[in-house]
């Protein structure tokens, strides 16, 4: 996800420098930044449940549910049915698996 943040990270330079030298289009790219930032955010602090978050993750969902029992993940969900957010899903460490649902590119294009 840093590469996200960066991404919006220059957008918003970039927007900085067109008012800086009054290029039109500024309040446009801090729009799309704005926007971009927002769903970023909205995606990472999703919370999904184990069996989703395992195949993200590309492991066992029970290894999940063992980290979840350990504290080792945040259950945001119930006892029941444990969920947790993608945010530290990913940020733990995690090498994500393959994308099986809709890329998070393919949402802003």
């Amino acid at each position: 996800m840093k590469l996200f943040h960066d991404f919006v990270d220059s957008l918003r330079s970039e927007a900085d420098q067109y008012e800086r030298d009054g290029v039109g289009g500024h309040l446009l790219l801090r729009r799309v930044a704005d926007e971009l930032d927002a769903l970023i955010r909205e995606w990472e602090w999703s919370a999904i449940p184990i069996p989703e978050a395992a195949e993200e993750r590309g492991c066992h969902a029970s290894t999940l549910y063992r980290q979840v029992r350990e504290k080792k993940l945040t259950n945001v969900g119930t006892e029941a049915h444990p969920k947790v957010r993608r945010a530290e899903l990913h940020h733990r460490g995690a090498v994500p698996g393959p994308m099986t649902g809709p890329s998070l590119v393919a949402k802003v294009l």
